[in-house]
């Protein structure tokens, strides 16, 4: 249905200046995870003024998370808005810019969802950096009847898809034994020796590992 995709440019066209606005002052006010209050104002006010639906404010323990629907079609599309700022750093990962295209989006499919038989849902996801927000969100239901979640990512050339990395912290402390270095330094036990060997291994390991996985010590 061409007319749909017209139907939509003229909606992003319109909203444009409003989203870069969005955009910019996500980028000049940063936040890190959980913290994200004036950001996720800012982006509820957008979604409410672009589309008059009403965002639900708070998810579970999540205080700066939201939810707005729209539709009663079978197929559900869920849109994901991210806005937390990386830590001394701000917004170096562009979440400011994944806000603004959710919403863009969201108002966008709000004019069609109707007639492709869909309902809407955008989530505002906060703590992506250092909290695992949409984990939290999953357990709450929010996800719940979605047939597909959608965003996009900045980075440095056009792609339509991308290869995600699952993550996973491991902490090792090492715990030496102190000995005088020239009295007795056989009844030591050097704490730094062993963190070396284990990062000269994970090194030695590297060229083993399956394609696309990373160690970072």
């Amino acid at each position: 249905m061409p007319d749909l995709s017209e139907q939509i440019n003229e909606v992003v066209d319109g909203a444009a200046s409003r989203l870069i606005d969005l955009s910019h002052s996500i980028h000049a006010d940063p936040e890190i995870g959980l913290s994200e209050t004036r950001s996720a104002a800012r982006v509820v006010e957008a979604i409410e003024s672009l589309t008059n639906v009403h965002v639900q404010r708070g998810i579970g323990p999540l205080p700066t998370a939201f939810r707005a629907d729209y539709g009663t079609g079978d197929l559900c599309i869920v849109l994901c808005a991210e806005y937390d700022a990386l830590p001394e750093i701000g917004h170096g990962c562009g979440h400011n810019l994944i806000a603004a295209a959710a919403v863009g989006a969201f108002a966008a499919l709000v004019t069609v969802a109707d007639r492709i038989g869909a309902s809407v849902r955008l989530l505002g996801t906060p703590a992506e950096e250092n909290g695992g927000g949409k984990i939290v969100l999953l357990s709450e239901g929010a996800f719940d009847g979605a047939h597909a979640a959608m965003m996009i990512h900045p980075g440095p050339t056009d792609e339509l898809s991308m290869n995600p990395y699952a993550s996973t912290l491991i902490s090792a402390e090492y715990c030496g034994r102190a000995a005088h270095a020239s009295f007795a330094p056989h009844e030591g036990v050097n704490a730094l020796d062993a963190l070396t060997v284990t990062l000269t291994a994970i090194g030695l390991a590297r060229q083993q590992l399956p394609p696309g996985s990373q160690i970072h010590g």
